[in-house]
């Protein structure tokens, strides 16, 4: 049995702990453990167990697991869901999934986390189960997951970058980071509340760009959180337009749920079948609500460039 390694994922809000090495989820790379304190010292905590299949039902009385939705079973009091299917003729798919506040026990049989690489209907990734389960929690303590760049300017601002995918969102950071001494919030995902940007800093989209740009990014060149005081919405194209943009609440919303589906994701659907205060439909106005309170008190604005390297110096002309 590998031991368990801690590790924080957003600061002060999300830590996992889990014996799967370099597990790789949406909220960063497992690479660099903490201590166990700074890993208690979030609000939400994951536990992520890697266990023989037919070890992954140990812990409980499967015989009180007797409401079923399709292969997942609820326990008596809603909070634990089971999932066992087997696939093939013999390959055992398993796992075991409690939710206790804001605490997240999971246990995934072997053959589960090595089999299911992409999501087919209802089995989903493990990285992605828990992604989007941490997503609605996040939601219920009134915080939004967002697909973006940020990072806080040499005088003292904070901007935030959103583009599609492949557009330049990381590149930007970079860039701000090397050619105007930026300090970087995140490079592909962030937590917001509608008021301040805190990042997850083990995510390494940056890795894809060359050396000279994506220098090896130090401690000191990275901040945990701003207070947002510029959104800036990106897009590769050959019109060479900048523009100040007041209603962007479609933008926003549609660019985040590239990257974050939790509202799509079957386990989150049973779990919210069998429980109340696991509703989708509540998170999502959650999500409405963070997104209208940034457009109410933070100015956008639209760039748009064939060449994404020349976004960061628009950026800083547009803020100076």
């Amino acid at each position: 049995m590998k031991e368990f390694l801690y590790y924080r994922c957003v600061d002060g809000y999300v830590g996992i702990k889990t014996n799967i090495k370099n597990f790789n989820w949406p909220y960063g790379i497992c690479r660099k453990p903490v201590d166990k304190t700074e890993y208690e010292k979030c609000k939400i905590k994951v536990a992520l167990n890697a266990v023989d299949d037919k070890n992954v039902f140990d812990c409980v009385d499967t015989e009180n697991y007797k409401t079923s939705f399709r292969h997942f079973k609820a326990s008596e009091n809603k909070k634990s869901i089971i999932f066992d299917q087997t696939i093939a003729k013999f390959i055992r798919l398993r796992y075991l999934v409690t939710v206790s506040g804001n605490t997240v026990n999971a246990v995934f049989g072997k053959s589960y986390i090595k089999t299911v690489k992409i999501k087919t209907m209802y089995i989903h990734p493990v990285r992605f189960i828990l992604f989007d389960l941490v997503t609605l929690m996040l939601l219920k303590n009134g915080l939004l997951t967002v697909y973006c760049s940020a990072v806080k300017l040499s005088g003292g601002k904070t901007a935030v970058m959103l583009s599609p995918p492949n557009a330049g969102k990381s590149l930007t950071a970079l860039n701000l980071l090397n050619k105007y001494n930026a300090k970087i919030i995140a490079e592909d995902m962030a937590v917001t509340d509608g008021e301040f940007i805190y990042g997850v800093p083990n995510t390494e989209s940056f890795r894809n760009y060359n050396n000279e740009i994506s220098k090896d990014i130090s401690s000191e060149d990275m901040v945990p959180s701003g207070k947002i005081d510029y959104l800036f919405f990106m897009q590769k194209g050959s019109d060479e337009q900048l523009k100040p943009i007041d209603k962007y609440f479609e933008k926003l919303k549609m660019i985040s749920r590239y990257a974050v589906g939790y509202y799509y994701s079957p386990f989150l659907r049973v779990l919210d079948w069998f429980n109340d205060d696991f509703s989708v439909t509540s998170a999502e106005k959650t999500e409405d609500d963070i997104i209208e309170k940034i457009q109410a008190s933070v100015p956008g604005y639209l760039i748009e460039r064939k060449n994404p390297m020349e976004f960061a110096d628009i950026i800083i002309s547009t803020v100076q």
